[in-house]
């Protein structure tokens, strides 16, 4: 069969693959869909991960036997001769792209700032602003730079209540540049917490509770790069003459690279030189060491709808699982009041697959931050990475909603109060 597929190989190479583009040229993704893959056997597995490694293809999800795959239409007709079962999920991924692209170049207007998606520039006059106008309970922060030098900003944000045992709870979204929707329903929340405090009531509660750091987008040179190639996913880390990237998720300096990871400078897993080599997470990593009394974090993500907690690089449970699952499931019923969508939760490991040097097992191996999560925010492939803008505002709803009942989950655990 193997080598079937590299006659395959070397066709789809001239007739699908075709145009080589130049770095500041746009990607075009027409011809290519979308397709899940359910498999029955383990040998099935086997067979479609070759294929996937052959062709290089751009695995969106997998969780056990079923994938998400990106590839030209072409190859998924090649493919429907072979013993692996699939149906086509996205039909033309290049229409998507548009819809999102439409969006992010509009020219600002007194529109609500969430009803599109929004580029790192504008992202960053918002939360300058929110600083601006509400000195009195938000803080503009810079943790640091990325790799080509730009600015990771952040929001502290604290109520009027003070203590000196007062625990934090960090935010951060945008590790991954693809994933449009994690910075904005993370600035969401900021925005939320910030606005209504002292207005609404349970807002009011937690942000007096807790100090609040947010940081919307911590791989800011990818996500500007995703309005050239809007697949790309990780940071723009020049690695050889021909492979950009570090995948900063991979890159946390806690059991790095022992496992869902890559040393192929090229992979999209890419784990870097050495555990920690990246500013971007970096920063944040000595953001939340530096800031010992944080208690809580959550990474936000895209796609699949998942609330995780440690550990990615084992399938060993922490200490801390059975309180860590019961704020996980108190902020996922939040989120089903909200809008009506199904959370699963658990630990990275078992209900996604296995992966090392992610930020949550960093967080809590090495900053003892007792409630660290991973979040993949909704969908759960209808339309992936391309979410459409106007799900923009019911993701920020459903996850105010979870940092809610989060929030109040650790005081009952903590008996902080």
């Amino acid at each position: 069969m193997k080598l079937v597929w590299l006659f395959i190989a070397l066709f789809c190479f001239v007739n699908c693959f075709d145009q080589l583009k130049d770095s500041n040229e746009k990607v075009r993704y027409e011809e290519h869909i979308v397709a899940i893959f359910n498999l029955r056997t383990d040998t099935q597995v086997a067979d479609l991960l070759y294929i996937i490694d052959l062709f290089d293809l751009d695995v969106w999800f997998r969780q056990g036997r079923t994938f998400h795959i990106l590839m030209p239409a072409q190859l998924h007709r090649d493919l429907a001769t072979y013993d692996l079962p699939s149906r086509i999920m996205i039909s033309d991924v290049q229409k998507l792209i548009d819809i999102q692209y439409q969006s992010i170049e509009k020219e600002s207007d007194n529109s609500d700032f969430f009803s599109e998606y929004r580029s790192f520039d504008e992202m960053n006059t918002f939360v300058k602003q929110l600083a601006s106008n509400y000195s009195s309970i938000a803080t503009l922060v810079e943790l640091g730079k990325t790799v080509q030098n730009r600015p990771i900003y952040g929001l502290e944000i604290s109520g009027s209540k003070s203590s000196t045992q007062k625990k934090r709870v960090v935010y951060i979204g945008c590790q991954h540049a693809r994933e449009w929707v994690s910075p904005m329903t993370v600035a969401f929340v900021a925005n939320q917490l910030i606005t209504n405090y002292g207005k609404n009531v349970n807002i009011t509660r937690i942000v007096d509770n807790f100090d609040w750091t947010i940081i919307p987008i911590v791989n800011g040179d990818g996500y500007i790069y995703t309005q050239i190639d809007r697949m790309w996913r990780k940071n723009r880390r020049q690695n050889n003459s021909r492979c950009y990237g570090v995948d900063n998720n991979r890159n946390w300096p806690f059991e790095w690279n022992t496992g869902g990871s890559s040393n192929i400078a090229c992979s999209d897993e890419y784990a870097g030189p050495s555990g920690g080599s990246e500013p971007e997470n970096t920063a944040v990593a000595n953001y939340v060491v530096k800031h010992s009394e944080t208690i809580g974090f959550v990474d936000f993500h895209s796609y699949s709808q998942l609330w995780m907690t440690p550990w990615g690089y084992t399938g060993r449970l922490p200490d801390d699982y059975a309180a860590q699952y019961q704020c996980g499931i108190d902020a996922s019923i939040a989120i089903f009041n909200t809008h009506g969508l199904e959370f699963q939760v658990g630990n990275i490991y078992d209900i996604i697959y296995p992966a090392s040097g992610g930020s949550n097992d960093y967080t809590y191996g090495v900053g003892k931050v007792t409630y660290s999560y991973g979040v993949e925010l909704r969908d759960t492939g209808e339309y992936g990475f391309l979410l459409p803008p106007d799900q923009i505002i019911p993701s920020g709803e459903e996850i105010t909603a979870a940092t809610i009942a989060f929030a109040d989950c650790i005081v009952r655990m903590k008996n902080f109060f």
